[in-house]
């Protein structure tokens, strides 16, 4: 059913449990990639598309520092799936987080999720396919309103930086929020209350083609130098307290909910990020690669 290409990141430090959820997941056709936790800096080019969390990970309480493995399942989108003791935890750092209460419901809920998560990477990939030309352009402007779109841009941005995969998750964070927090007005505490539901995509999808939501776009301005790519986005919301929320980012704490996603994107390789006005429009720039 599933190509060689996609993969599954296996969270799990006892060998036979290990080898059973491995089982579930060369049965979907994936490759494994194995972690002992989700928040460390372990060496890993692969991008998941499942993740599974065992019943005996390192999975710290408190705050963390932002790992990659944190960081590449976060870009990825991809649906985790961990049992019902890591639940609140994951939940402060992933969006799509589903429990398995039994052991043995583990590859139904593994199917069922990962054909979602392939239709709409093939999407964004399609997109980014969409989109050429993107090296030779002094300036130029986009509109988005979807995830997907909102992935296809920091990917197509992102190959015109040195450190393209870390650019590339910064990027992502930011035209995500611009879609979910500004565009389809989801706040901090609704977008919690959604994660732990399991319902947070399916709100995304329903509030997108809700009359009043449907209309909107994201507008990103792209211009660039002899050195530097210079972006302008604004989104159709309210906004937010952008200064309070970059206070917390920055003593890095209590950035684990509400601003985690801002704290990445202020580590991604950015040489400046700033908000202005309401908060629904940011500026930023970075490097260009070589």
């Amino acid at each position: 059913m599933i190509g060689q290409q996609q993969c599954c990141f296996v969270l799990e430090k006892n060998v036979t449990k290990r080898r059973e959820i491995a089982a579930v997941a060369r049965n979907l056709g994936l490759m494994i990639v194995y972690h002992q936790c989700a928040f460390t800096s372990e060496q890993n080019d692969f991008e998941p598309d499942l993740v599974v969390f065992g019943h005996d990970v390192d999975v710290p309480q408190g705050s963390v520092g932002v790992g990659s493995v944190e960081l590449l399942i976060r870009e990825s989108q991809a649906p985790v799936l961990c049992p019902p003791e890591y639940k609140d935890v994951l939940l402060e750092h992933f969006d799509n987080v589903q429990v398995y209460a039994q052991d043995c419901l583990l590859e139904e809920m593994s199917r069922a999720l990962l054909e979602g998560h392939i239709k709409r990477r093939l999407l964004r990939n399609d997109l980014v396919k969409a989109v050429t030309g993107i090296k030779s352009c002094e300036q130029a402007e986009f509109h988005f309103k979807t995830l997907e779109e909102a992935q296809a841009l920091a990917l197509l941005l992102a190959t015109l930086a040195p450190e393209k995969k870390l650019l590339r998750l910064g990027l992502s964070e930011l035209f995500i929020n611009a879609v979910e927090h500004g565009n389809l007005g989801i706040s901090g505490g609704q977008k919690q209350a959604l994660k732990r539901k399991g319902r947070w995509l399916e709100e995304i999808e329903t509030r997108l083609s809700q009359k009043g939501y449907a209309d909107k776009y994201v507008r990103l301005r792209f211009s660039r130098d002899d050195k530097e790519i210079h972006l302008s986005l604004l989104d159709e919301g309210k906004g937010f307290d952008w200064r309070e929320m970059l206070g917390l980012t920055l003593k890095q704490k209590g950035a684990e909910i509400a601003g985690r996603g801002i704290l990445i994107a202020k580590k991604s390789g950015l040489n400046t990020l700033e908000y202005l006005g309401s908060g629904n429009e940011l500026t930023c720039s970075f490097s260009l690669g070589g």
